[in-house]
């Protein structure tokens, strides 16, 4: 997001950055990879930023997508908006035009530097080269409300209605007639997978159709109002349904009577992001996120080696997560009743010392290792460039010794 990191404003800290009983120190680190999150930082160890509507943020947040400029797009139920990194500007439609709605549901960027636009109660519109294209189409008679739009890899545009699915190509709009194999209701998920199959969720079945095929396969049935699909690296598919017990799970996996992921709420939304870390947004409980999930929902696998961290109101997130997404350099946009939310790669991690420990020396030395002293008379502590933590670590870490050192001047 070249537009967005040229313009953004200074950040306010992270909310874990916080006072507490044991010290932290900030140890500047060379950049990451670019255009990725380290999968390796914890959670509270990346950048957070949140927008508001102290910021001018909208919200009541329902869809996010950046288009080919670089601009992030940004459905609300209040309107849409345009953010350029620094401010959000409310899209107005050009003279003698107008929205069908302020209430957005669904946001699909183009290849060729269009939006589409899905709005609730009814309609979708084209936005390109400054036009704003009222669509015409199977779902204006009766009128349907359009929940979900998708892409797949040959540039067709799916539409999830209330009453079926439709797509749009070169010719037009299109609906399913029975050779597709897919049953007319409403259409309650869509996702295109890395291979081009497009998953396609109805009331209780997940369907999916491989690309260049015309009839779609069922997969799994008996479920219930299916909020959002995902492809995990390891090529499994995962999805969220209305479901108390097991609202998280792969497709083919039967309900347990217990969470495969030991989450504290239910999960509204799955993504998981080019590193391969699972997000779910689970609306008054926040943003989890979970690493190592691959052993998750495998047969008499060791799940607890999946890594889970929450992060909530509490940690300064704008509000209840609502919709997630990953923008071009990697970085993760949460949509929330509150705002808008940015985790982002930090070139900064926490050492956590021991108790104690405060009113710092620092000396780094040539070898690249860093030792930390205190006026508090305890002992030295010394840290080096290639043990410094992936996640906050105690005092029992090798990355922090009490040995004194040897300083480029002599001894200490």
């Amino acid at each position: 997001m070249e537009r967005l990191e040229r313009r953004l404003s200074p950040m306010r800290m992270a909310s874990w950055l916080r006072p507490a009983s044991r010290a932290l120190i900030a140890i500047g680190l060379s950049a990451g990879p670019a255009f990725a999150l380290d999968p390796d930082r914890s959670l509270m160890e990346l950048h957070h930023t949140a927008w508001t509507i102290e910021n001018g943020a909208p919200t009541q947040v329902t869809a996010i997508t950046q288009t080919k400029d670089g601009y992030l797009w940004v459905g609300s139920s209040l309107g849409l908006f345009r953010f350029d990194g620094v401010i959000f500007e409310r899209y107005e439609p050009p003279p003698g035009a107008r929205l069908l709605s302020d209430n957005i549901y669904a946001l699909v960027a183009t290849e060729d530097g269009g939006l589409w636009v899905s709005f609730r109660p009814f309609g979708l519109a084209l936005i390109k080269d400054g036009q704003f294209i009222v669509q015409k189409g199977p779902w204006q008679d009766p009128a349907a409300e359009i929940f979900e739009l998708a892409r797949d890899l040959d540039g067709r545009l799916w539409a999830g209605t209330a009453k079926e699915l439709v797509f749009h190509d070169a010719a037009g709009w299109h609906e399913l007639g029975p050779e597709w194999n897919l049953p007319r209701g409403r259409i309650w998920s869509l996702y295109t997978d890395r291979a081009g199959t497009l998953w396609a969720a109805t009331e209780t079945t997940i369907y999916s159709l491989r690309r260049g095929s015309t009839a779609f396969t069922p997969l799994q049935d008996g479920l219930r109002s299916i909020f959002a699909i995902a492809e995990a690296r390891d090529g499994r598919i995962w999805f969220v349904e209305d479901y108390v017990q097991n609202t998280l799970r792969p497709v083919g996996a039967p309900r347990e009577p217990h969470h495969l992921v030991p989450i504290s709420g239910i999960a509204y939304s799955v993504f998981i992001d080019r590193d391969d870390c699972m997000w779910l947004m689970a609306g008054e409980d926040g943003v989890f996120r979970i690493r190592d999930h691959a052993t998750i929902g495998r047969h008499n696998a060791d799940t607890t080696t999946a890594r889970i961290e929450q992060f909530k109101l509490s940690d300064g997130l704008s509000g209840q997560s609502q919709v997630v997404f990953e923008d071009r350099e990697g970085s993760i946009w949460v949509g929330c009743t509150g705002g808008i939310d940015r985790f982002r790669h930090n070139r900064l991690a926490s050492v956590l010392l021991p108790r104690g420990y405060s009113l710092f020396t620092l000396l780094p030395v040539d070898s690249g290792s860093l030792w930390v002293g205190t006026a508090r008379n305890l002992p030295l502590l010394g840290s080096t460039a290639t043990t410094l933590p992936n996640s906050t670590r105690s005092m029992e870490s090798p990355a922090c010794t009490a040995t004194p050192p040897a300083s480029p001047g002599g001894p200490v």
